[in-house]
Formats: structure tokens, C-alpha cells, sequence
């Protein structure tokens, strides 16, 4: 049974998310040239605000209270902004999965090929291995999850 202090303060983490949640859905918008039904995800809000830049790692971090990270980890693109304040907000380092690995690097990557994602397309995401550890707790995250194929590997 949760004590009172624990509860007060999933009573407190529940307002600042849901705060947060209106903050969310006020700075997002679906974007695209006049007369076509192409749309695209602009979040580009979500970094202008600061009251979301302010409060959305805690809030993502929040959600997995007991994980325990040792590192966070995120997909390239976006996820190399959300990732280092989730990253932060647990006091762990970040790790970022590029698309890309850098032609001026001889270091040993991991590299997966990811489901289709939303789009139907197949992704490589990798990150140098030595910055990842056996012993490590990974809570990965990311801004746009559709079937979680980013990241299911």
C-alpha cells in the first residue's frame, strides 16, 4: 500500500501532467501545403514553449517510475532533444541512436534495422557499443510512437 507522501505526490505528478498534456496539444500542429491532404507531425512547438521544454523530461521519465535507468537512449531526430532532458530529469547520461553512423569513426556500433515504421519504411539506427554496457538499465524513449518499431529491438 502507498504511503501518504507517495500518493500526494502521484496526486501532484498527475496535475503537472495533465498540465502538461494541454500544453502538448496547444503547441502541436498538423502542417502541409494548402490543397493537399499530406500532412505532417510539427512539434516544432513543443521547443518553443517553455513551460513543455521545462517540464517534459520529468513528465516522460515520470512514466516509468521504478526503471531505474542508467542511460537513456532515443532515436535520431527528435530524439535527440527529448531524450537528454528525459536524460536529465533521472540524473543519467543519454545515448543517441543515429540513422547514420559518422564516416570519420572506427569505433565498433551496433546497429539494428527496425521494423516498418508508420511510414512503411525500414530504419537503421545504431550508437558507438562502448557506450553501452552489459550492467546498464536503458529506458528508451521517443516523441512519435506508432507501432514501437523504432526501438523493439
Amino acid at each position: 500500500m502507498a504511503s501518504a507522501s507517495e500518493t500526494s505526490g502521484w496526486i501532484r505528478f498527475g496535475r503537472v501532467m495533465d498540465a502538461l498534456r494541454k500544453r502538448l496539444k496547444e503547441t502541436f500542429a498538423w502542417v502541409g501545403d494548402a490543397g493537399t491532404s499530406n500532412l505532417s507531425a510539427d512539434r516544432s512547438g513543443w521547443v518553443r514553449d517553455a513551460q513543455v521544454v521545462d517540464e517534459i523530461g520529468a513528465a516522460l521519465a515520470g512514466l516509468f517510475p521504478d526503471a531505474d535507468p542508467t542511460v537513456v537512449l532515443a532515436p535520431q531526430s527528435s530524439g535527440f532533444l527529448y531524450g537528454p532532458l528525459v536524460a536529465q530529469s533521472a540524473g543519467v547520461g543519454f545515448v543517441g541512436a543515429s540513422r547514420r553512423r559518422p564516416l570519420a569513426d572506427s569505433d565498433t556500433w551496433s546497429v539494428a534495422t527496425t521494423p516498418l515504421d508508420y511510414a512503411g519504411r525500414n530504419m537503421k539506427l545504431g550508437f558507438r557499443t562502448s557506450l553501452i554496457t552489459g550492467s546498464d538499465r536503458v529506458l528508451i524513449i521517443d516523441d512519435w510512437t506508432d507501432s514501437g518499431g523504432n526501438c523493439s529491438h
